[in-house]
């Protein structure tokens, strides 16, 4: 799997992150139907979420401009 700046990065977010399973099971999927994305798990606690996701949806309309 090669990332790019063309691929779509999926945040998983939450805490802890070492029980995530979405990474193992969607990524594989990706790569087998050449589709150009990835999902990262991303630790974020509860009372953090909010400014968190507002950061998140930053860098997307940041990316999406160029």
């Amino acid at each position: 799997m090669t990332i790019s700046g063309r691929t779509k990065l999926i945040a998983h977010l939450g805490y802890p992150t070492e029980g995530f399973k979405a990474p193992m099971i969607y990524n594989p999927y990706f790569e087998k139907h050449g589709i150009d994305a990835v999902v990262v798990p991303m630790g974020c606690r509860s009372e953090e979420y909010a400014a968190f996701l507002k950061l998140i949806f930053k860098l997307s309309s940041q990316c999406r401009t160029r």
